[in-house]
């Protein structure tokens, strides 16, 4: 598709429509610390006031700015020249031969951002995405959909709009949903209490003509981590763990070293807030997140909060409810049965190889199990649906049918059901107050084995080197001491 360009366009200038100067109420209201305190990790009451079906109490409530209400589907139109089009044409189609080069392709370009009446004359936009984005320029052709990050900061760092510095529209393309990550976060902070960012649905149109239909949500970064943690909004916050997003010039780099040199409770606990992070993973769990920190062990950030020490915090929340297509994923060894190559995070394995913090962990679960709200969640999964069901079905980027997207409706509300259920068999299991089978007979239920259908695999078993088997359900093949290195 080739986008044109307004023939009055003059990028960067020449638009006399004075931008509205619009301040956030960022950092009232924040999100309580949802995971503060008690062996088990569980987490307190957060922040979100009552909403109903199209939410409409959680912009107030979490301090969002109101680009982010959930009971709007907001429009967004840029425009961008001819001569830039083409630069960032060319870094989306060409990412992995750039990144090789040495060149990033995640460079700003400069466009004009209409919302409502309100302009941006000096805004820029840049690609977002990694994994979804390589398999949209491979798999869709002509229909391959862009992600993007919108800066209103670049040309004036003190700038804002609406309260915020930057804005992220996501959709990757094997959300046939079109809102799992919006319902992912939604669902850590309204149903759990924990960070996340704000987000709602938006209508994107370049150059006059329209784009496709996206997630709209929150940039994470020192503005988010003041809506938060406004109680502690100066520590060090780190996505993956390794690249500094606030105090970039001063990050603590003796603290975050040693954090990745922790190989046991003791010099993991020295670092992190341990029941802050166990509850975390518990609600990624709970989503049944296959692409973040739980699930996949790379999408996630770390945030040094003042006095307790590093917590994870959610990133991607666009694999969570039915993205995996199976409500039975293993609280504990996620990857069981699934064909996934991502290893398991040093500092999971960590606390599930340790009987008190993963009994911690699952206590964590329980806790959130409790709060799971059938009802609330899939009033959320219908009103939303309705709200962008006319953009989907117009969205010229989309790649599955609209009936795929009515059906992936359908298993979504049904995994608001099914997951929950699982959970409860499983810590049923866990607590023997349910079925507690041990379907291969080696001695370790179907919950605490990671292939109960193999009885030389199990957390028990001696790992044997060379035969390309996790034979202790520790996620990694042949990594017993003497085993040569692979």
């Amino acid at each position: 598709m080739v986008l044109g360009v307004v023939p009055w366009l003059v990028v960067g200038c020449g638009d006399d429509r004075p931008r509205k100067a619009i301040t956030s109420s960022s950092g009232a209201g924040g999100v309580a610390d949802a995971a503060g305190g008690g062996a088990s990790g569980a987490p307190v009451a957060g922040g979100g006031g009552a909403a109903g079906a199209g939410g409409g109490a959680m912009p107030s409530a979490r301090g969002c700015s109101d680009l982010f209400d959930p009971a709007v589907l907001v429009d967004y139109a840029f425009e961008i020249s001819a001569d830039e089009w083409a630069k960032i044409d060319y870094e989306f189609r060409n990412r992995d031969a750039l990144v090789a080069a040495g060149i990033d392709p995640k460079t700003f370009h400069p466009i004009v951002f209409h919302y409502g009446g309100e302009t941006v004359p000096d805004a820029m936009i840049r690609l977002k995405g990694q994994s979804s984005w390589r398999q949209t320029v491979r798999d869709d052709g002509d229909k391959a959909r862009m992600q993007f990050v919108v800066s209103f900061e670049e040309v004036n760092p003190a700038a804002k709009f609406h309260g915020l510095s930057k804005l992220v529209l996501d959709m990757p393309n094997n959300d046939q949903t079109f809102m799992q990550e919006r319902l992912g976060f939604a669902t850590m902070a309204e149903i759990f209490g924990m960070a996340a960012p704000c987000a709602n649905s938006a209508r994107v149109t370049i150059n006059g003509q329209y784009y496709g239909v996206y997630v709209n949500e929150e940039h994470i970064g020192g503005a988010y981590i003041k809506r938060v943690f406004p109680e502690a909004p100066d520590g060090d916050l780190f996505a993956a763990g390794r690249t500094p997003k606030t105090n970039q010039l001063t990050p603590d780099d003796d603290k975050l070293a040693a954090f990745w040199a922790a190989h046991d409770i003791a010099s993991m606990a020295a670092v992190v807030d341990m029941d802050a992070s166990v509850a975390e993973w518990a609600a990624e769990a709970m989503l049944n997140d296959g692409d973040g920190y739980w699930g996949g062990g790379h999408n996630f950030y770390i945030y040094d909060y003042a006095g307790k020490g590093y917590r994870w915090m959610l990133d991607d929340a666009d694999a969570t409810f039915a993205w995996l297509g199976r409500s039975d994923v293993n609280l504990i060894y996620w990857w069981a049965g699934r064909t996934s190559l991502q290893e398991a995070g040093q500092h999971y394995l960590i606390v599930m190889g340790d009987p008190t913090w993963r009994a911690n962990y699952l206590a964590a679960v329980r806790a959130l199990l409790s709060r799971w709200d059938v009802a609330r969640v899939q009033g959320w999964i219908d009103a939303w649906s309705a709200q962008i069901a006319d953009a989907v079905a117009q969205d010229p980027h989309r790649v599955h049918s609209v009936e795929d997207h009515r059906e992936a409706i359908a298993k979504m509300r049904q995994e608001v059901v099914d997951r929950p259920a699982y959970v409860t068999r499983f810590l049923g299991c866990v607590d023997s107050t349910g079925d507690a089978s041990d379907g291969d007979g080696d001695g370790f239920a179907w919950c605490n084995d990671c292939d109960d259908a193999n009885p030389t695999v199990n957390p028990g078993a001696v790992e044997v080197c060379g035969n390309g088997i996790d034979d202790n359900c520790n996620r990694r093949a042949d990594t017993a001491d003497g085993c040569p290195a692979m």
